[in-house]
């Protein structure tokens, strides 16, 4: 009987012991999962760009949309990489290499390789030009009126909404080319959403200069309503219905509990 109980006895502490490790471990905060999120090495101030130290870019990613991405995966680690906008696009496409990428406008030929959240912001196109070539302003009246035009913008960006193919449009890498084109007439004018070039503006000094000159002005294109943007996800990620969820999710419950537009007002984004 003694044995009997004693043996009994270890069972029971063997139990509790192996209980007590089980709980430990479901209790234990479980390990954060690594999300790899890019976008153009452009920028897209006030929204991605390179934080500045001194007035020198550095690595480290900063703006409105990492912290919002920050805000919706509180508990994961989050890379963020600004690398040239095909690259970006190209590389997610497996998903192995990136998980999430920051402001694509929807295409037919992107909903096939990607998932895409409700849109998280709206932008608005303008057309900059020279004063100095166009002194009494350009006769654009209609997207058909750009055609006729030798058009400027960046390499790899969609253009098909304003009726332009890529043929017909002088690129460049960046945005700080952009400007320097026009007014040294190698191009008319060149296309950018108006928060965009504001936010270069802020963050730049030397594109202060340049977007402040006088004789650069713009206007908004005819017939073009503010553009939504989305965040997008590659359909052969793993996991990639369960990002989209708590992307769409987090979106939301930022947007009803102010979040979101705690993150506006501190980036001077209007409504």
């Amino acid at each position: 009987m003694i044995r009997l109980g004693r043996k009994i006895e270890l069972n029971l502490s063997a139990i509790l012991i192996a209980g007590s490790m089980t709980a430990n471990l479901f209790a234990a905060e479980p390990n954060p999962s690594l999300l790899s999120v890019c976008d153009d090495i452009s920028e897209y101030p006030p929204y991605t760009y390179f934080d500045r130290v001194n007035g020198k870019p550095t690595e480290k990613v900063v703006g409105f949309t990492v912290d919002l991405l920050k805000t919706i995966f509180k508990n994961d680690t989050l890379v963020f990489e600004l690398v040239p906008w095909n690259r970006c696009m190209q590389l997610a496409k497996s998903g192995d290499h990136y998980q999430i990428v920051l402001g694509a406008e929807k295409t037919p030929e992107r909903e096939i390789d990607f998932y895409f959240t409700e849109p998280f912001l709206f932008l608005q196109s303008d057309y900059y030009y020279s004063r100095n070539k166009f002194p009494n302003g350009m006769n654009i009246k209609t997207l058909a009126d750009l055609q006729r035009y030798q058009v400027c913008g960046l390499f790899g960006y969609n253009y098909q909404r304003y009726g332009l193919s890529g043929s017909k449009i002088l690129t460049t890498y960046k945005f700080q080319q952009l400007i320097p084109l026009i007014m040294h007439d190698n191009c008319d004018l060149f296309i950018e959403q108006r928060q965009v070039v504001e936010g270069h503006r802020k963050i730049d000094e030397q594109l202060r200069k340049l977007i402040d000159d006088p004789n650069l002005t713009h206007q908004r294109i005819p017939g073009i309503a503010d553009i939504p943007y989305y965040l997008i996800v590659p359909r052969l990620a793993p996991n990639a219905q369960e990002i989209i969820d708590r992307l769409n999710g987090g979106l939301h419950e930022a947007t009803k509990n102010g979040a979101k537009s705690d993150l506006m007002k501190k980036y001077n984004i209007a409504n």
